[in-house]
């Protein structure tokens, strides 16, 4: 890296930036960049990546080679990111799974084109029901019109209502009516042709977060009939022992959301946290989510909420200070709304109910904001980019304490992921630590506010 640029080699060392454990370093950049930052891109970019969500402009990120980032001083400490809900990447470890990543591909973006039509959800259960080989459960397609109602009717395409029958121990016969598969749309804007299809039980919203074991397991194996990546990533062992020690002890992967990411799709910033307040009360079981991309490339902004946090009271830091004042004057119009932001900022338990709030609430529109807040978290070192057989792992613990993320296309055509929750069965403790052993494989305008004063 040339000695002469300054602001590439600031951006890159900067104690404060993050270092997500299997991503290449990401920087944003302009058209307009001085010459030794653009002559260090052009040596040390090994891709680049125009981002826009739903016809909103997020700038551009250039993805370096890996050499380019200075080694940190010790290995990642996946264990303390996962207490803190931090992310991290497993770069590759689905490579194996997904060997027939052409075919599941292939498959895919044929029923991307299907499944937005109403009827043809049913066809396609029905269809892989009768195909794959039935696991410990029977399940069956429910006649039209029972099952769960519509829940989202501007969003909702399809919905199917799906009965499990199963033997207990003594051999009798126990049968569960309420599981249901839906298709759906990511957004109602009209350049955003994404769609989703989602596998759980219950009551829609009211059961989001019931941890019934028997439910949830039934989902599980309901899933990995019907998408065969799901039944990829539930069986991977390299995958799954990373998860399990980190948690100190065994889960499972269920609520199956399978995503066509298309251009101009994505998804605002979220978590997944079904949890209370303190630390490690989640009633759900519910520790993370794991996202592991099939086909395309997704971009994300993944970074605790702690850590969000503490990015948006920078970043309104900056505001306060005169920069990017066309930024402060969009979103905080009102007279007394930008003294209400930074009174919100400063009162950290605040922010954080804040933040964990639906579409983070107030904070929508600032860490939804693109280019500028998007680039700035790139430049913090929040951004990587997913390629087939990777996966994210998003901890979660509580809503105080979860991983926000942030997700767009990084692909000319429609991509497809799946995204599954990593839950422990009731009644299982943590493990004692002196017996858990470390497991292989843990391996127009400017828009970038300063982050280092230039000599």
């Amino acid at each position: 890296m040339s000695p002469e640029s300054e602001l590439l080699r600031d951006l890159l060392s900067a104690t404060d930036r993050d270092h997500i454990p299997g991503a290449a370093p990401i920087v944003s950049y302009r058209e307009d960049e001085d010459e030794d930052f653009a002559k260090d891109l052009r040596e040390y970019t090994a891709s680049r990546i125009e981002l826009s969500r739903r016809g909103a402009w997020h700038g551009r990120l250039a993805e370096l080679i890996p050499g380019s980032l200075p080694k940190p001083e010790a290995e990642p400490d996946l264990k303390a990111r996962w207490r803190s809900s931090k992310p991290f990447i497993l770069r590759g470890v689905l490579s194996d799974r997904f060997r027939r990543i052409a075919d599941d591909t292939e498959l895919a973006v044929l029923q991307f084109s299907q499944l937005k039509r109403p009827n043809e959800l049913r066809v396609w259960i029905t269809d892989r029901l009768a195909s794959t080989k039935p696991g410990p459960a029977r399940f069956s397609v429910l006649p039209q019109g029972s099952g769960p109602n519509v829940v989202d009717r501007q969003r909702d395409i399809a919905r199917v209502g799906i009965r499990a029958e199963t033997r207990a121990k003594d051999g009798t016969k126990e049968v569960y009516d309420d599981l249901w598969i839906k298709v759906g749309k990511l957004s109602n804007n009209t350049l955003d042709g994404s769609i989703r299809v989602r596998f759980s039980f219950g009551n829609e919203i009211a059961d989001d977060a019931n941890p019934d074991p028997i439910r949830t397991r039934l989902v599980s194996e309901l899933a990995a009939r019907c998408v065969p990546a799901a039944a990829r990533i539930r069986d991977s062992t390299e995958l799954m022992s990373v998860v399990n020690e980190l948690a100190e002890r065994p889960l499972f992967t269920t609520q199956q959301i399978a995503y066509w990411n298309a251009p101009e799709g994505g998804a605002l910033f979220h978590h997944d946290s079904f949890g209370g307040p303190a630390a490690e009360s989640d009633a759900t079981n519910q520790l993370g989510v794991v996202f592991a991309q099939v086909g395309g490339r997704t971009a994300w902004l993944a970074l605790s909420i702690e850590d969000l946090a503490t990015r948006v009271r920078e970043f309104t830091g900056h505001l306060s200070d005169g920069q990017l004042p066309w930024v402060r004057a969009e979103v905080f119009p009102e007279p007394d709304a930008f003294q209400a932001a930074l009174d919100l900022v400063d009162d950290r338990p605040a922010l954080l109910r804040e933040l964990a709030m639906p579409g983070c609430g107030r904070l929508a529109q600032l860490v939804n904001r693109g280019p500028e807040f998007t680039s700035f978290l790139a430049d913090c070192g929040h951004a990587s980019v997913l390629r087939p057989g990777d996966a994210i792992v998003l901890p979660n613990h509580s809503l105080q304490n979860t991983a926000m993320h942030s997700v767009f296309c990084a692909s000319p055509d429609v991509t497809f992921g799946v995204s599954c929750a990593l839950r422990a069965l009731p009644g299982i403790k943590p493990l004692s630590r002196e017996v858990v052993k470390r497991g292989k494989g843990i391996q127009k305008r400017g828009h970038r506010p300063k982050r280092r004063k230039k000599g």
